[in-house]
């Protein structure tokens, strides 16, 4: 039996051996050594982007708020170069540089390693009671990457992300991204199809996270009948499901099934207003809310009725012709038409989910005088008459009545000012510093434009 024993005990050396010896075959070089290696395979990969690459960055916590497009430009002096399709500590589309580096932390590592101005506003603490604030990662574990797409992991929150080389100008695909994401918004209602088919519908959220709008959805879709009492009882199941825009199509953070089928991008059909499936076109998600205006349908000439005061019911005696053409395209309009000819101001008009806005502003700067030129937000006339040169006060398209292809509305205090029966109209005036410089008139000769209507000729 000894002996039995001492031969088992060195067969198992001898096969332990083996092993280590199998092993070492295996991975050949230290860890430490295959870590160097993939950290100068990707910065490699990442510093040969001309146009750079385009991060579909996931904030918060569980992918709370949805995707957003940020730009990168890797250098290999260890700079970066980042813009974002949204505010964030600067302006959006501005770029703003630090540095970066992939370090051995969790395995391969991308690091935004000094304060960056797009990338850190994702991670700052809000305030006392919200310390993560949009709860963003800035330490980025590589996963996996190709020549195109490097797949991300934030250390912190675990949210995995994608970076894809961009093929184009980075900060128009930003732009042409945000446009399609402003345009898209406004549509919240979409019925799921299959082959034409009804099997579910999904609802945009609409709520707003530390000032960034939520890209998720709601997808509700039937399972099966259940027997309660006897009878059949639908039984419905709802996922929630994050997503980001690209400039023409809305991509899901993870596939879903939908029908059978598996899919994880939709492209926008803005004719039949619909999203079609990539993946499989059987499935489409079409709109079915309310009629909807585009940017381009409020383009053109109209009859601006008005009165010049701010008194109710509006008597609207005085008209103007005035037109609206392209300013930022699918976000401004030039309103054309009241201010004197010759002016050297511009009034901005603003194309808001489906409806035309206009605010107070700053028309123009004098730059002889330094006066501003102010259209003016000025109250109705409920417990006295009040202006403000504040620039989110305004008014809003109501209610749009549409007869043979041409269509009218009143214009409506916004919501914004809610004091005094909020905005009746505006008044042109000038202004010195905080100081009343005078009322200047319009093309009509007079300042007050109140109770607007616009009638497209």
């Amino acid at each position: 039996m000894k002996i039995f024993k001492y031969l088992f005990l060195i067969m198992t050396v001898f096969c332990l051996a083996s092993c280590v010896e199998d092993e070492d075959d295996i991975f050949g070089e230290a860890p430490a050594i295959r870590m160097q290696k993939a950290i100068a395979d990707y910065k490699a990969i990442l510093t040969d982007a001309p146009n750079g690459w385009i991060l579909n960055y996931y904030p918060e916590l569980s992918y709370g708020v949805g995707g957003f497009a940020v730009y990168c430009k890797f250098m290999p002096d260890g700079t970066v170069q980042t813009a974002c399709e949204v505010t964030t500590k600067v302006a959006q589309f501005e770029i703003a540089s630090s540095s970066w580096d992939i370090i051995s932390y969790k395995g391969p590592t991308l690091t935004f390693d000094t304060y960056n101005s797009v990338i850190h506003y994702f991670s700052e603490v809000s305030s006392q009671s919200d310390r993560d604030g949009r709860a963003g990662d800035y330490d980025l574990v590589v996963t996996r990457a190709v020549a195109d797409t490097v797949y991300l992991t934030g250390v912190k929150n675990e949210l995995a992300m994608i970076m894809v080389k961009c093929q184009s100008d980075p900060i128009d695909y930003l732009k042409k991204t945000n446009a399609f994401s402003i345009n898209a918004n406004k549509f919240k209602t979409f019925n799921v199809e299959l082959n034409g088919d009804s099997i579910g519908n999904i609802r945009m959220s609409t709520a707003v996270t530390n000032n960034l709008a939520n890209r998720k959805f709601t997808y509700t879709y039937y399972v099966r009948d259940v027997i309660v009492g006897g009878a059949a009882t639908r039984k419905d199941t709802t996922v929630t499901v994050p997503f980001y825009y690209t400039p023409d199509e809305l991509v899901l953070q993870t596939p879903i099934d939908v029908g059978g089928k598996t899919l994880t991008r939709f492209a926008w059909d803005g004719e039949a207003i619909r999203y079609i499936g990539v993946e499989d076109n059987s499935i489409t998600l079409k709109y079915v809310g309310a009629k909807i205006y585009m940017y381009e349908e409020f383009l053109g000439s109209y009859t601006m009725f008005y009165s010049t005061s701010n008194a109710t019911p509006p008597n609207r005696t005085k008209s103007l012709d005035v037109t609206l053409t392209q300013g930022e395209e699918g976000q401004t309009y030039i309103l054309d038409g009241i201010l004197a000819a010759g002016s050297p101001a511009v009034l901005y008009a603003r194309y808001v989910d489906g409806q035309l806005e206009i605010r107070g502003q700053v028309m123009y700067v004098d730059p002889a005088t330094k006066y501003d030129l102010w259209w003016l937000p000025y109250s109705h006339n409920v417990g006295g008459n009040f202006t403000s040169r504040t620039t989110t006060y305004g008014v809003i398209s109501d209610k749009i009545e549409e007869n043979g292809g041409k269509f009218k509305f009143d214009m409506i205090n916004n919501g914004v000012w809610s004091s005094y029966g909020g905005v009746a109209g505006f008044l042109i005036r000038n202004y010195n510093g905080s100081t009343n410089a005078g009322n200047v008139n319009g093309i009509d000769g007079q300042p007050y434009y109140f109770h607007l209507r616009f009638e497209k000729q």
